[in-house]
């Protein structure tokens, strides 16, 4: 099968040399490549020319699905391969992309997932690394219902035959791939086919980009068109977790709010209110570290996992960027639950996500 890829372009300029050099070097190439400038200021049409590859330009910023579909289009191929301009493929992976889908008819796409160790230096980008990569990991070998477009292959028939990606800023992958399973199409993970993530976070971006990116429109497609399944970031043990990292982040600061009440001179212990104040003070507690121990034996795979590749120290210090990942996410959630739930009826699944936002 002739297999072509397709890698959209904004704002990656920096990194996409080194994705271009990687599929180039790519094992079972040469492979046709096209990268789509989706209206970037910086100057993807000259890397792309620097490197002897095909490159279209969209007349206006249309989002990564629209640049795909674009390059999708522009290609006659068996097999379509998006690859994010800031991904750097291992040298097999493609091979392993296109190898799966010959080997099993039934699948309509397959998909890699991060290598390891990201291509950005600090804690922050190396959990969100970790943390996405054991997320897929968890689905190996089961049959799942969502698609990554970041390092992921599609038969050009079954691409057609749903349409293509839908018209989203978010979530579009993820839509794509239900399509797919309605359609009669397997998906499945692809474990060794895996891509170096050179994009850096710092924790602000990274929980802006949860917060507006996948947990708001998520809760608002999940109210919508009850398109969440017990896979990936929304499977019923981290929807858990969210709930008992929520409860004890509450919890934490009611005990602090008691604390901070009794350091400021209120009633002493004598007082009803101050008993009263204090009991309410323990019972926070006591519910902080109950929320805290449930949380830990819910995700004692994803903390092992963690000391396992890192060690206890690095652990240590991730714990409280999961706590509010978590937090921060399930906020985000719930809230875009309502938000959906608010624009009424549920909709059938295939209209129901024109007005999912965001930019990637």
């Amino acid at each position: 099968m002739r297999a072509a890829v397709v890698v959209p372009c904004n704002r990656a300029g920096g990194t996409l040399s080194l994705c271009l050099g990687a599929l180039a070097a790519a094992e079972g190439g040469p492979y046709e490549i096209i990268v789509v400038d989706d209206a970037s200021p910086d100057g993807v049409a000259a890397v792309a020319q620097s490197h002897g590859v095909r490159c279209l330009g969209l007349p206006r910023s249309s989002g990564a699905a629209a640049a795909r579909n674009a390059g999708a289009a522009a290609t006659t191929a068996d097999i379509i391969i998006f690859v994010d301009a800031d991904v750097r493929v291992e040298p097999g992976a493609l091979a392993r992309l296109v190898g799966r889908l010959e080997e099993e008819p039934s699948l309509g796409a397959c998909f890699g997932l991060y290598s390891e160790t990201c291509g950005a230096p600090g804690l922050v980008s190396d959990f969100r690394n970790l943390l996405h990569r054991y997320t897929h990991l968890r689905q190996a070998g089961r049959d799942v219902s969502s698609f990554f477009t970041a390092i992921g292959a599609t038969r050009r028939r079954a691409f057609l035959e749903v349409g293509g990606l839908p018209p989203l800023r978010m979530l579009e992958d993820v839509v794509f791939g239900q399509r797919l399973v309605r359609a009669g199409y397997r998906l499945v993970l692809e474990p060794e086919a895996e891509g170096r993530h050179l994009k850096g976070y710092g924790l602000g971006a990274m929980l802006r980009s949860l917060f507006f990116d996948r947990a708001l429109p998520w809760g608002r497609l999940a109210a919508t068109a009850g398109l969440v399944r017990d896979e990936f970031a929304t499977s019923r043990r981290d929807r858990w977790a969210s709930v008992l990292a929520l409860a004890a982040t509450l919890a934490g600061a009611g005990l602090l709010a008691t604390l901070g009440w009794a350091a400021a001179g209120g009633p002493g212990p004598a007082g009803g209110l101050g008993l009263a104040i204090g009991r309410l003070g323990w019972a926070a507690g006591l519910a902080g570290v109950t929320a805290l121990s449930g949380l830990v034996l819910i995700e004692r795979d994803l903390y092992g996992y963690l000391a396992a590749r890192r060690g206890r120290v690095y652990l240590g210090a991730a714990f409280p960027l999961h706590l509010a990942y978590l937090v921060v996410g399930g906020i985000g959630f719930g809230l875009g639950y309502l938000f959906g739930l608010a624009r009424g009826r549920r909709r059938a699944a295939g209209t129901e996500v024109e007005w999912i936002g965001g930019n990637e």
